[in-house]
């Protein structure tokens, strides 16, 4: 049981955290991914020798993985392994597959496209590798595993844009006219998804009038045909979502002489934020770096 497997990174343009009751998100997946490779290792039946690199090239993670209790036996990185643990444990008792190929010996190596701290999708490309290679539905591996809304699986192999609703999902033609004065900025830290997503159900379920809200916002996204109209429904979403969660708005934090509209985009605070742009491409940059942020990505550099 060998192989190579690919899978694209994610960004949740609207919907964040109301996916997770049903809202409709407009889900963008990205050119930049993970790659899984997995060959033999008959020297040493009964064993997984699993090997992370970067995107620098440089290997970020190495351990040694025990059959058929599925024990780390040896770990760069103990915090990893034993999440890396739990996911080989559900591999193991649902796939005819991956026993067959563990009882043989493996080296598995993983490559990230993107550095880790973007925020794209680091987990979620990792099972939809996994998922390929031992024949599981990606979903349920979710389910089995991470939990969340699996609008990041959908998008690990999707062609384009598309509009996610739990657990369902439609591919939809979302190129805007307008993207060139699009930018995607990093702040610079990784925020936690799973402490957003805490922070988001502590509220309880979310009253269906907002998730409505969210909906048709997503709809209207996806269908905008002037930056105007664009801008006025990401100011709407960021609103909503900021009062609803009693946090401040990226542009009243970072950027609020920015000539232009900022939302946020996954969990609040970190990764990226989409900055849609009144200024020149190079006044953009400019306006960017004298903040001091140096990763800013044109739309087309990003999504697909």
């Amino acid at each position: 049981m060998k192989g190579f497997y690919s899978a694209h990174g994610k960004l949740l343009l609207s919907g964040e955290y109301f996916v997770l009751d049903g809202a409709i998100g407009l889900a963008l997946p990205a050119n930049y991914g993970q790659h899984l490779a997995v060959s033999e290792h008959p020297e040493t039946p009964n064993h997984i020798h699993w090997k992370s690199y970067a995107s620098s090239g440089a290997a970020w993670f190495e351990a040694i993985f025990a059959f058929p209790d599925c024990r780390t036996l040896q770990s760069s990185h103990p915090a990893v392994s034993h999440t890396l643990e739990q996911i080989l444990q559900v591999l193991h008792r649902r796939s005819p597959q991956f026993r067959d190929a563990v009882e043989k010996g493996l080296r598995v190596r993983t490559y990230l496209d993107f550095p880790e701290n973007w925020g794209l999708g680091s987990s979620s490309t990792l099972l939809s590798c996994l998922a390929q290679w031992t024949g599981l539905n990606p979903f349920e591996l979710l389910e089995a595993t991470m939990g969340g809304s699996g609008y990041d699986i959908a998008c690990a192999h999707a062609d384009g844009p598309l509009l996610y609703q739990k657990p369902s999902h439609i591919s939809v033609p979302f190129s805007p006219a307008f993207h060139r004065h699009l930018y995607f900025v990093h702040l610079g830290h990784k925020q936690n998804s799973r402490e957003g997503i805490a922070l988001y159900r502590k509220k309880g379920k979310a009253p269906q009038h907002l998730v409505d809200e969210i909906s048709r916002i997503s709809l209207g996204l996806s269908v905008a045909s002037t930056q105007k109209t664009f801008d006025t429904l990401l100011e709407q979403h960021e609103t909503l979502v900021a009062d609803y969660l009693g946090l401040a708005k990226a542009k009243a934090l970072y950027f609020s002489d920015f000539e232009g509209s900022i939302k946020s985009l996954g969990a609040w605070g970190g990764d990226f934020v989409l900055a849609s742009s009144r200024l020149t491409p190079e006044e953009t940059r400019n306006y960017f770096h004298q903040k001091g942020y140096h990763t800013l990505l044109p739309w087309a550099d990003l999504c697909r």
